[in-house]
Parts: C-alpha cells; structure tokens; sequence
C-alpha cells in the first residue's frame, strides 16, 4: 500500500527563513516524521477520550435522580417563562412610549 503524507507550515509571502522552513517540512515528511508524529495525536487522542468516557461512564442516571431531583415539570421552567413574559412586556411599552414621543416631535416640528 503506498500513500503520500503531506506536512505544510503557513507563513506570511516574505518571511526570510521561508526556504529553510521549507526544507525542514520536506526532509520531516520524507523521513516518516510526520507519520509518526500523526500516529503519535492520534494515540493520544484516542486515549484522552476513552478515559473520559471510562470516568463519564462510572456514574450513572440513576445516581443523580432522586426526591429533590426529580423529573423536569413546566413548574421548573416557571421562572424561565416568567423572564421571557417580563422582558417581552417591558420591549412593547418602550415600544409604545418612542412611538407616541415620535409624534411629539411631529406635531412640534410642524
């Protein structure tokens, strides 16, 4: 099986060491470098995720459900309601209140 591993560096149009950068990316990929450094992410990726998961999956549901715990309700989301209803009330009188200050100024104006 034969496939070809690329390895670039961004850098601004003249930068000075651009063709010695350039060099060391080449001689990285040809030697196997960035192969190795690709498996190495992603073994360590790899193993990030599947201690988290390990961590994540020693508690359960079960644990956190209880008394005060409960099911959600509409009764726990009242507040959220209550703000939504309370901040759509006060937009529509500030609402009302420019509107009838626009025709003050109307009516002053002419």
């Amino acid at each position: 099986m034969v496939y070809f591993q690329f390895g670039s560096i961004v850098t601004q149009p003249r930068v000075s060491f651009r063709t010695n950068l350039n060099k060391i990316v080449i001689r990285a990929t040809d030697s196997g470098l960035m192969g190795k450094w690709k498996a190495m992410d992603f073994l360590f990726v790899n193993t990030e995720r599947r201690d988290w998961e390990r961590e994540i999956n020693k508690t359960t549901t079960n644990d956190y459900v209880t008394e005060k715990n409960g099911p959600l309700t509409i009764s726990n989301l009242c507040g959220s309601f209550f703000l939504l209803v309370g901040g759509t009330a006060i937009s529509f009188l500030l609402f009302v209140i420019e509107v009838f200050q626009g025709r003050v100024l109307f009516r002053k104006l002419f």
